[in-house]
């Protein structure tokens, strides 16, 4: 999501996605619906008044905290980590 906001760049993405997949096999998620995962944010412990705050990596070692992300935004990061 960090990506699709413009605060990450791609050979980041690619050196932290390096780095978690070092710890071991993700978990799969074959099957399960973005709409599921998108109706789940709503309930997440980070969500408060309707709104979902998220961790964003700006750049290895940095991030960012922020509500106000498109939640189309969501949809499409969801969507993308899912194919």
């Amino acid at each position: 999501m960090a990506v699709l906001e413009g605060v990450l760049a791609r050979e980041d993405e690619t050196a932290i996605a390096e780095c978690v997949s070092a710890y071991g096999p993700v978990p799969s998620l074959d099957g399960v619906p973005a709409e599921r995962l998108a109706a789940r944010l709503r309930h997440d412990k980070k969500t408060t008044c309707g709104k979902t705050s998220f961790v964003l990596p700006e750049r290895v070692g940095s991030l960012r905290i922020t509500a106000d992300v498109d939640p189309a935004r969501v949809r499409a990061a969801i969507e993308e980590t899912l194919h």
